[in-house]
């Protein structure tokens, strides 16, 4: 299974009283022809779709155009997107039932049905039979959504993100999990929020095992957190400080269990 992993695109971001559109658009731009060199099975979006949970109406806008400029350049890629800490998750699905008909998953929240029951189904991608995407949106470490009743606080993130990757057969296709969060050991360069925008940082032994490629978001620094965890970081720098380069991920998984192949593509600035 091929993936490209990108995140925290923050359309909408005022700096300095300038908008950052234009450059959006260069990056998007970059990214359809990207996309439609690789032809991906899946494009990863990690959060932090806009900068703000009540995104103007060109924000909205450019994002509408960036996912549908991506599917008709390789509309048999399947992208799924999560919310960030900067969005409104219930905002961002509001059409996901309209998206999945060309393909596209939003995933901003969850949903219990009439029991009371979690299902983790609500948050597994197919990839066209090629693997599998287990899409995490943003969740504060205290407020994880509970799959074990009377689970202390502290053990609810793992036990969410083992109860997801339990809940997919062993089929020997590769698995990508997405996860919008600040992982111990990052490099934070370019955050100078403190806590990163709010967030405190988890283990990543927090998050499971199980998966063959972690696509996170929320750091905005490209970096490699283990050999299977990564930051794809923001497609354009978004403070002064993040004066590195900006890439997306390209990955490649034969199979489950195998590392992943990974290359990181730099974007023109």
């Amino acid at each position: 299974m091929k993936i490209i992993h990108t995140s925290d695109w923050h359309l909408g971001q005022n700096f300095y009283n300038y908008d950052r559109d234009e450059e959006h658009q260069f990056f998007f731009a970059q990214l359809y022809e990207l996309v439609g060199q690789e032809h991906p099975d899946a494009l990863v979006v990690s959060g932090d779709i806009f900068n703000t949970w009540a995104p103007n109406v060109q924000a909205q806008k450019l994002f509408v155009e960036a996912v549908i400029g991506l599917h008709d350049h390789s509309p048999e890629t399947v992208i799924v997107i999560t919310s960030g800490n900067h969005d409104s998750g219930s905002r961002l699905e509001a059409m996901r039932k309209l998206w999945h008909r060309v393909g596209v998953h939003v995933v901003g929240g969850y949903r219990r049905d009439s029991d009371d029951e979690l299902d983790p189904k609500q948050f597994i991608v197919n990839v066209g039979g090629k693997g599998w995407v287990v899409a995490v949106p943003f969740f504060h470490p205290s407020n994880f959504p509970v799959v074990v009743p009377d689970s202390d606080t502290e053990n609810r993130q793992q036990l969410f993100f083992e109860s997801l990757i339990g809940s997919i057969a062993d089929d020997g296709k590769p698995v990508v999990m997405m996860a919008h969060l600040a992982v111990d050991g990052s490099n934070f360069r370019g955050h100078e929020e403190g806590l990163v925008g709010g967030q405190f940082t988890t283990q990543l032994s927090k998050l499971g095992e199980g998966y063959d490629y972690l696509a996170l978001g929320h750091i905005h620094m490209p970096q490699k957190i283990s050999e299977r965890a990564y930051y794809s970081g923001s497609p354009i720098p978004l403070s002064f400080t993040e004066d590195y380069d900006h890439y997306v991920n390209v990955v490649e998984i034969a199979r489950r269990g195998e590392k992943p192949m990974w290359k990181g593509l730099k974007f023109r600035p």
